[in-house]
């Protein structure tokens, strides 16, 4: 068997999962992000989590110290304004926090300035002022152990709030992976991408899968896009964090990239065009995250159209029952159409198992089959 026939297969069915992989990120982060509001809800739950100022069950929520941190403006200015007023959204909150615009809006609100830079012993004042509980235990904890430096007392406050949001990660991964996974198989089921199918077309037509290997190296030669699904609930709160990995097509909002709040299978090192630049497809800062440009869409449904799937490829078998068929023929037909329906849900099945780990997983493992084709092929194997 024809090595590099293996592996420009290999890099075709590779490449479809990666831009399958990439369009359903950027679906499900719009949908997050814009219409469900998702990532706002993790964020706002995970901040009265820390500042043990829990939601109500019912009715608006108390004037606690959470609800004066998102009137403040250094929040109030990360919030969606109104197109036509430029003033924030009411009711809504950002999806986005920088950890230092955490630390600095919550001092600010434990312990207001007057005029005059705050000191240490002033915001030791406020916080014993404030009710017994984690949130005040914390907080001292963090100021006292800044030995009177109020950079420290900042540094510490970030670096609580990146933790935290750890955390979070890991509540809306769980989340946006059941959600993926229905999405991906939605998507697959609309499309008909067939695992299967593409294989066997690959495999029998080298015309297309040059094309598509072609099409495959020019995308892994791309430099990274904007992130279609972060794996972070507050990505981009620390730019000095380190890039962490989703295991889906798509990530969660709030862990700074300073702080590895999320772990995905396959994190590499690439750029990944229609991702983020961050290895796992968390993104960099609220710009990229926000950026679901129509251009972006276009131009991954654009690939799709240059692969060999949907239905106007597909050639369903006639009913058998409807066929003038002899009584053995049409127990031969109705057998071959339940094996060729079993091959396609299971085609189907291993496309979505596939497009839920992620387009950073798919980009990375598709430019190893890359690097290996233009390795060239070993001695004394015949190129198709």
């Amino acid at each position: 068997m024809p090595t590099s026939a293996i592996i420009d297969t290999a890099i075709g069915l590779t490449f479809v999962y990666f831009v399958t992989s990439a369009l359903v990120s950027h679906i499900l982060e719009y949908i997050n992000a814009h219409i469900l509001g998702v990532r706002a809800q993790y964020l706002e739950v995970s901040l009265r989590n820390m500042l043990a100022d829990p939601m109500p069950k019912k009715g608006p929520p108390p004037a606690g110290i959470v609800t004066h941190f998102f009137g403040h403006s250094l929040i109030q200015g990360l919030t969606e304004p109104n197109m036509s007023t430029g003033e924030p959204l009411k009711d809504k909150r950002p999806a986005y926090i920088p950890s230092r615009t955490f630390a600095l809006a919550l001092m600010d609100v434990i312990a207001p300035a007057q005029g005059t830079p705050g000191t240490i012993a002033q915001l030791e004042a406020q916080i014993a002022l404030l009710p017994e509980g984690n949130a005040k235990e914390s907080l001292t904890t963090l100021v006292t152990s800044a030995d009177g430096k109020m950079e420290a007392a900042v540094a510490n406050i970030e670096d609580w709030y990146n933790s935290s949001m750890e955390r979070a990660t890991g509540w809306y991964k769980r989340y946006t992976q059941k959600i993926l996974l229905v999405l991906s198989l939605a998507f697959v089921v609309l499309f008909n991408i067939d695992s299967i199918s593409l294989v066997e077309t690959f495999w029998t037509n080298p015309t297309l899968r040059a094309s598509v290997v072609a099409s495959a190296m020019k995308s892994g030669a791309q430099p990274a896009g904007t992130a279609g699904h972060s794996g972070t609930v507050n990505p981009g709160s620390t730019p000095s964090a380190a890039p962490t990995v989703m295991p889906t097509a798509t990530a969660v909002p709030g862990a700074s990239p300073a702080a590895p709040g999320t772990t995905k299978p396959g994190a590499g090192t690439g750029d990944i065009p229609g991702v983020s630049k961050a290895a796992g497809g968390q993104v960099a800062d609220q710009s990229t995250a926000d950026a679901v440009s129509q251009k972006e869409l276009a131009d991954e449904m654009g690939q799709l159209n240059s692969l060999p799937i949907g239905w106007h490829a597909a050639n369903p078998p006639a009913f058998p029952m409807l066929s003038p068929f002899t009584e053995g023929e049409q127990v031969q037909a109705q057998t071959d159409l339940a094996g060729q329906y079993a091959s396609k849900l299971a085609g189907w099945l291993i496309t979505v198992l596939c497009v839920s780990l992620g387009a950073p997983f798919w980009f990375n493992f598709m430019n190893q089959f890359i690097n290996l084709r233009q390795g060239g092929s070993p001695p004394g194997d015949k190129k198709s």
